[in-house]
């Protein structure tokens, strides 16, 4: 299970992009769900409330969330790569899948709940626990999935990529010995 710098810098890249689809998939389920659920039916409404802001709320998840999700990438990939090569020797996939899927759920606890109190903070507001406990519990489950996929891609790109150039190097031993003669 060995990787390049390559291979990592595009698994963190992976993660970042499915992180962010992950949560605008959910904006939109959340949006449609709330629509369906709190809006009368009826003709007097020609759009729901949820969906009317639907554009205004994933614009700004890209525009504001891209940025801080893009930071709390930059500040956990150094860990991120420690672990990964301190599992290089580890053959079994599952182990990976583990100890990436923990690596992103504790992470992005950490970060949602930082990003979140922060927002308070910058306010003067008093920090609501119960609040920032939740944006934790929620960002945790986006992280580790999205961590797992970048995770996956970059390792099947490696592994392809190593398959291919064992391919390149095989040598047919029969033609060898027939050559020499």
């Amino acid at each position: 299970m060995d990787f390049t710098r390559d291979d990592f810098f595009r698994g963190a890249v992976w993660a970042l992009g499915s992180f962010l689809t992950l949560l605008l998939i959910a904006e939109i389920i959340l949006s449609v769900t709330l629509d369906i659920v709190r809006t009368p039916p009826g003709p007097h409404m020609a759009i729901a409330p949820h969906l009317a802001y639907l554009p205004l709320m994933l614009g700004g998840t890209v525009l504001i969330g891209g940025p801080i999700a893009a930071i709390c990438v930059l500040l956990g990939s150094p860990l991120a790569y420690r672990i990964a090569r301190s599992l290089r020797a580890e053959r079994r996939i599952a182990v990976h899948v583990l100890v990436f899927l923990l690596f992103g759920a504790v992470f992005g606890a950490l970060c949602a709940g930082l990003v979140y109190a922060g927002l308070f903070a910058m306010q003067g507001m008093p920090l609501p626990w119960l609040a920032i406990t939740t944006a934790a519990a929620i960002g945790a489950p986006f992280t580790a999935v999205a961590t797992v996929i970048g995770w996956s891609l970059a390792a099947w790109h490696t592994l392809r990529r190593t398959r291919r150039a064992r391919r390149r190097t095989r040598r047919d031993v029969d033609a060898v010995a027939e050559d020499a003669r």
